[in-house]
């Protein structure tokens, strides 16, 4: 059991909501989630098996979800105490 942190490299393409959920297979068969949520630094990788498991360079190990966002103007207000 353990965790690790796999670099995105910051990838988010403009005017997108990206997060990373993980792989059905890698779930059932091998006991491994991914712990992250959106994408910003890295990925989480979480074993919940006492099974070693090397993930190789290519290998399925998220699926990315990409939305469209739009991001409305805002106005900050001043408050008085």
């Amino acid at each position: 059991m353990g965790k690790a942190l796999v670099p995105s490299h910051g990838f988010k393409p403009e005017g997108t909501y990206t997060r990373i959920i993980s792989r059905f297979d890698l779930a059932s068969k091998h006991s491994m989630n991914i712990g992250g949520g959106v994408i910003d630094v890295g990925v989480i990788f979480d074993s919940h098996s006492y099974a070693d498991f090397e993930v190789k360079i290519g290998y399925p190990i998220a699926q990315l979800i990409i939305q469209m966002i739009r991001t409305p103007e805002v106005t900050q207000l001043a408050f008085k105490k």
